[in-house]
């Protein structure tokens, strides 16, 4: 693993971390605009939904409807790119992690004997420098992450409750 492997698999975390909250926020907003468009009576009830009818000048339930879902939309466009850049720098941090295995184990059967290689099978070799350290990154690392990061979204969704 690189020096600073501890602090790749932490950004992956965090990277993680941020597109799971990004996908939970996406959830939630939806709700209440979901909730206005079935129950219009809510705009008059809910402080918060009737301050932004007032401040921003509607006439018209329906109308201020079609603007909180064209702002969902908004906020949909803007999570989706910045959990493309997310995933992007997630990946980047564990193939880096995976070169870098791969890179040692090929450096080091550089410097095996003739004998070793005539000894061993060459699909197995190429498999053990380039198949095995990309299936640690996918299956292992990437799978670590995400599970890490659900949880701790589990544990804040229950803290909130």
């Amino acid at each position: 693993m690189p020096a600073g492997s501890r602090h790749l698999f932490s950004t992956a975390l965090v990277t993680g971390f941020f597109r799971s909250l990004l996908d939970l926020v996406g959830i939630a907003i939806i709700i209440p605009v979901i909730n206005v468009i079935v129950q219009p009576a809510l705009i008059t009830e809910s402080r918060a939904l009737r301050w932004l009818y007032d401040t921003g000048g509607f006439t018209s339930e329906v109308r201020f409807a079609v603007t909180l879902m064209v702002a969902v939309l908004a906020v949909f466009v803007f999570r989706a790119v910045c959990t493309w850049f997310l995933a992007k720098r997630q990946s980047q941090v564990v193939y880096k992690v995976v070169e870098h295995i791969a890179l040692s184990r090929f450096a080091s059967y550089l410097g095996m004997p003739y004998r070793f290689y005539t000894e061993q099978n060459t699909s197995v070799l190429i498999r053990n420098f380039l198949v095995v350290p990309f299936e640690f990154g996918q299956r292992v690392m990437l799978s670590y992450v995400l599970l890490v990061n659900e949880t701790l979204i589990f544990t804040v969704m229950l803290g909130a409750v």
